[in-house]
């Protein structure tokens, strides 16, 4: 810093032009230079991630399936769920090193999974209920191989228990068990993979914080598991230790589950949605919780769909996004901090191609590879280099 340089006298109160005009010049420098928090529109200085395929979000944690088929992860590692060999967070992207050939990704609560071209499945972070399946309940860092598990088509996950679909329609479970949510008859943990007995020819399926829905081959939806708030959408609020049949859904394309409340997407590009509803995460325009599937009004043409703990997400035909729910921590990405009981757009987003929700944050995947972040962001989960929480969405960055 230069020294001070000293000033003829002046009479008191008043200054000189010249130094009127420094001042209010550097003034308006430094607040153009000074970054807005709180759901800044403006990206960081950094490059933008470029070549994902895919996403995930955990409870504060995101994974990036790259077009290479690596993985990039960045957020909360305190389980390790970054996989990175670390437990240190992450503000920007990382590679979960040892990871090659993936084609499906899934995070969840503080885990993460990926499955791999040959049909086997990789799992890291906590692992309490043994929901790494690696027969243990030891906490891994870096990725490790469920016992005896192949010829997996996709994996899905809770904070507790891992769910996969097989390549011939069946469904193996394990991990947390205490409300039957594995659906092999029992509450049991189970530490290493099970069979789902009865179910065969699975279109696609959710996990839910305590609970597991599957959209069987005629297009309808069964669930099994916690049933608190009417999650199981089977019209009572009795847990289900085996599938039951969600009543009066029918042509059911696309699942999407999370902590205590589901959505629905039909072939028709209507949303039903059902089970918890206190921040009117359901969007139905109430707050009262539904022990079956209800209408999301004014949603057509949608393609895909997200849930976090208390919002929803909808991504409509020509890349438009719609939120609806709990919105503390901007996680709705309409640059308030105000609830919705109806959806709302996201301002400023076109051309997506999918959407994700952590527990209170959200990602987008644009059409041209990149991705925007929006919501809490205590662990550096949104990705663009800072713990600040944004109420409008950001780019992603590499790491420097």
């Amino acid at each position: 810093m230069k020294n001070p340089v000293s000033l003829p006298p002046r009479r008191a109160g008043t200054l000189a032009p010249a130094i009127l005009l420094a001042l209010l010049f550097s003034l308006v420098a430094s607040v153009c230079a000074t970054p807005q928090a709180f759901g800044s529109t403006r990206a960081p200085s950094a490059v933008a991630l470029t070549g994902v395929q895919a996403i995930a979000a955990g409870d504060s944690h995101t994974v990036a399936l790259m077009k290479d088929g690596t993985l990039r992860t960045w957020g909360l590692n305190s389980n390790g769920q970054l996989g990175d060999g670390t437990n240190t967070d992450r503000l920007t992207p990382v590679t979960v090193p040892g990871l090659t050939n993936v084609v499906a990704i899934a995070a969840n609560g503080h885990h993460s999974a990926a499955v791999l071209s040959d049909g086997t499945v990789r799992t890291w972070g906590w692992n309490f209920y043994g929901q790494l399946g690696d027969g243990t309940t030891t906490d891994r860092n870096h990725p490790v191989s469920p016992v005896g598990l192949t010829g997996v088509r996709t994996i899905a996950d809770d904070d507790g228990h891992t769910i996969a679909l097989m390549s011939d329609g069946s469904v193996k479970a394990w991990g947390w068990n205490a409300y039957g949510q594995l659906g092999d008859g029992t509450t049991t943990d189970r530490h290493t993979p099970v069979t789902v007995p009865g179910l065969h020819n699975a279109r696609d399926f959710a996990v839910g914080h305590s609970h597991t829905e599957l959209v069987q081959p005629d297009k309808t939806v069964v669930a099994w598991g916690n049933n608190n708030d009417g999650r199981l959408g089977d019209g009572t609020i009795i847990h289900r230790h085996t599938p039951v049949k969600v009543l009066g859904l029918t042509r059911v394309r696309y699942l999407a589950s999370h902590r205590a409340h589901s959505l629905a997407v039909r072939n028709d590009g209507t949303v039903r949605a059902w089970g918890w509803n206190f921040y009117g995460q359901l969007g139905d325009g109430t707050t009262t919780d539904r022990h079956t599937p209800v209408l999301v009004p004014g949603l057509k043409d949608v393609r895909d769909a997200s849930v976090g703990v208390a919002h929803s997400l909808a991504l409509q035909q020509g890349g438009r996004v719609k939120t609806w729910g709990w919105n503390a921590f901007g996680q709705l990405g309409d640059g308030t901090t105000t609830d919705h009981l109806l959806p709302v757009t996201v301002a400023g987003l076109s051309r997506v191609r999918a959407v994700e929700c952590g527990d209170n944050h959200s990602v987008v995947l644009m059409s041209d590879g990149t991705l925007r972040t929006w919501g809490s962001n205590e662990s550096g989960q949104l990705g663009d280099g800072t713990t600040t929480d944004r109420y409008r969405p950001v780019k992603v960055v590499q790491s420097s």
